[in-house]
């Protein structure tokens, strides 16, 4: 799948770079729902818990990867992450020279991790609404077929929004080498 490529271009040093901020990203806290009951549990990075079943509570990202993987959470979607917000900061980024503040810092890498490591389809029952509507045009899609298409339109908002972010930055970067030739500070 190319969509999520444009994060990870093919060069050594940019694919280390993406690495390491894959693994900072880990340390941002997700909000969880668990599906156990335990006490607070203590780490080198801060106390989290306790953990009570439906009572959802914020972990680094790190955490809720090691938790999932037993099936001990599900994961509620990030507001940032639904498709309705991205096409806002989709729009607001194709129409400003600024950057939306909407994402998280690390939100490539986050949704990077976000879309490997959880069924967020599953997970996510904010889509369900989603689902309904594309249930209501589409009759004749499967469940699989109809998670895939949700899936494929957050990346592709994603692929949008970096493409259109990329754009601003080498035009930025055109507008100083200019201004620098012509000896003026911008």
């Amino acid at each position: 799948g190319g969509k999520m490529e444009g994060a990870k271009r093919n060069k050594a040093g940019m694919k280390l770079l993406t690495s390491q901020l894959e693994f900072f990203a880990q340390d941002e806290l997700i909000r969880v729902i668990p599906k156990f009951q335990m006490d607070q549990l203590h780490f080198v990075r801060g106390d989290f818990g306790p953990f009570i079943p439906q009572l959802p509570l914020d972990v680094p990202f790190w955490l809720a990867i090691e938790l999932k993987k037993s099936n001990l959470i599900s994961v509620p979607p990030p507001e940032w992450l639904s498709p309705e917000n991205l096409e806002k900061v989709l729009v607001f980024e194709q129409n400003s020279e600024v950057f939306s503040t909407e994402l998280p810092f690390h939100w490539i890498e986050m949704s990077t991790l976000f879309l490997e490591f959880f069924n967020i389809f599953d997970d996510f029952e904010v889509f369900s609404g989603q689902l309904k509507r594309e249930a209501a045009n589409n009759t004749n899609s499967s469940h699989s077929q109809k998670g895939d298409n949700f899936l494929e339109r957050i990346r592709i908002l994603i692929d949008q929004i970096w493409n259109t972010r990329l754009s601003k930055i080498r035009d930025g970067i055109g507008k100083l080498e200019w201004n620098q030739n012509l000896g003026i500070l911008a």
